[in-house]
């Protein structure tokens, strides 16, 4: 490295300056701790919220397996909030601290039981994710979506 580009780096990392590391951001986001369930939201916010109905999201919860989730910390959140942050979160995007008055914990608390949730349906299903080598080439993948469209409209 250039030795000047390199005083000019080191000269940049002055103690003088703030660093993001030092920075004061104030208080915590203050919270009101409840235990969350879903039947606090009315249909239409749950629809809103999570693009499910409380139907869909029960079914959901069985059909991912969400009471097979092992928790990182010694979380044991109910299977309901932990499908709820992982559609919440994904349905619109925000921070965690605009979460936390939404569910009653803490970021840090969202944030892994999510981390978790996501773990946890990657190693259970990933590999239906997986490219199929049949399909790897266009004929054959466009004959395949053919078929399915054809199949589909049939029962139409």
């Amino acid at each position: 490295m250039d030795p000047d580009l390199l005083h000019l780096l080191i000269g940049a990392l002055d103690e003088d300056e703030p660093h993001l590391s030092t920075r004061d951001f104030g208080d915590p986001i203050q919270y009101t701790y409840r235990d969350w369930t879903l039947d606090e939201w009315a249909d239409s916010n749950t629809l809103k919220f999570t693009r499910f109905t409380k139907p869909e999201i029960y079914e959901l919860i069985h059909l991912l397996r969400f009471y097979d989730i092992e928790y990182n910390a010694g979380l044991k959140p109910s299977a309901e909030i932990a499908c709820c942050v992982l559609l919440r979160r994904l349905t619109f995007p925000c921070r965690w601290v605009e979460l936390q008055e939404v569910f009653g914990r803490s970021a840090g608390w969202l944030s892994t039981v999510f981390t978790c949730v996501v773990q946890h349906l990657n190693d259970t299903f990933s590999w239906l994710l997986d490219w199929h080598p049949y399909l790897r080439s266009y004929r054959r993948l466009h004959r395949f979506a053919n078929a399915v469209e054809k199949r589909c409209l049939g029962r139409i």
